[in-house]
């Protein structure tokens, strides 16, 4: 996990050293990095500086961009556990009872759900089929239930799913 770092507020940037403004500007750029990698929920909003040329870094829109990151990467991973349960299906003839079964052979670890505060993408088998699924965006394990609107939206209850009905 990357470093903690305090976003850092010269007395008066305009004429602050010419080091110490960049100085003031790193710090502040790894500290919404560091927040970044946090889980969506856990993630802060963190507050400007407000240093000369802010417009140019700062867009006003981090809540949506954090949440676009975290549903990309939310699909992105349950495409990959996807792809492994395809493989272990194909070579077994049928799905695994959990995920870990897919350790370390289809993948080298189950990897977590980003809009949980902790834990991996949700698994339950069904029938010959399986359910996969990430909590979604509102934080709660909805039991599978897709959220309503098919291109997930920040503050849409229910979960982002990826199914297999055979």
């Amino acid at each position: 996990m990357p470093q903690e770092f305090q976003y850092v507020h010269p007395p008066n940037e305009w004429i602050t050293r010419k080091c110490d403004l960049m100085h003031a500007y790193t710090v502040n750029i790894q500290a919404s990095i560091a927040n970044a990698h946090r889980p969506y929920l856990g993630a802060t909003t963190l507050p400007h500086p407000h240093l000369p040329f802010d417009q140019c870094l700062y867009s006003g829109e981090d809540e949506q961009l954090r949440f676009e990151y975290a549903n990309h990467v939310a699909q992105h991973r349950l495409l990959t556990v996807s792809f492994a349960l395809r493989a272990y299906y194909l070579e077994h003839g049928t799905y695994p009872a959990t995920l870990a079964a897919l350790m370390p052979v289809y993948l080298a670890a189950v990897p977590d759900d980003p809009f949980a505060a902790t834990g991996s993408m949700q698994y339950l088998r069904k029938g010959t089929g399986y359910l996969l699924y990430s909590i979604g965006p509102n934080g709660t394990n909805n039991g599978g239930t897709p959220c309503k609107n098919p291109r997930v939206a920040r503050g849409d209850t229910g979960d982002i799913v990826a199914e297999v009905n055979q």
